[in-house]
């Protein structure tokens, strides 16, 4: 696949589908924050992290084709870096509306996944603040002694306590 247009479209493609995939995942860590189910949370998360590497290696290789076809060296400077939208003037009409479709497409998705994302994050500190309260609440109802001494032992309170009923 020498063509630099169609490399590019690849690329995003596989972004979509990467991305799609982290859309789902945040979608069942949904129904786990709200069930309180951390050990899915945990195995949701790593997978999360599986599929964010593959991002950065997609990100990676999208920046280094946009910057071959707009004619730039390799440049770590992300302000210069072109847009789908400085390519798509560069290229023919037919590969511009298909670059520019695919990023639209891209960049509604992750819209719609920053909008999950920050939703899943207003559960996590509701959570997080109700348990805050409830602990605070624990605290201040507990006493001081605990009945333990030093050694870690509990105190007898009453030693060879024995009732008698002395009814007859």
């Amino acid at each position: 696949m020498a063509n630099p247009i169609a490399r590019i479209e690849k690329v995003l493609r596989d972004e979509i589908e990467v991305y799609s995939g982290l859309y789902a995942l945040e979608e069942r860590k949904s129904a786990a924050i709200i069930d309180k189910d951390g050990r899915l949370m945990e195995s949701i998360s790593r997978e999360q992290e599986a599929l964010l590497s593959r991002v950065e290696r997609l990100e990676e290789a999208r920046v280094r084709l946009i910057l071959e076809l707009a004619g730039d060296g390799p440049s770590t400077d992300a302000r210069t870096t072109p847009t789908l939208t400085d390519i798509a003037r560069r290229v023919d009409d037919g590969s511009a509306g298909r670059i520019v479709s695919i990023g639209m497409e891209l960049k509604g998705l992750l819209s719609r996944l920053d909008s999950l994302y920050k939703t899943n994050k207003r559960l996590i500190e509701d959570n997080l603040e109700f348990y805050d309260i409830l602990l605070s609440g624990l605290k201040s109802t507990a006493s001081i002694s605990t009945g333990y001494c030093v050694n870690g032992v509990e105190r007898s309170r009453v030693s060879g306590a024995m009732i008698f009923n002395k009814t007859v």
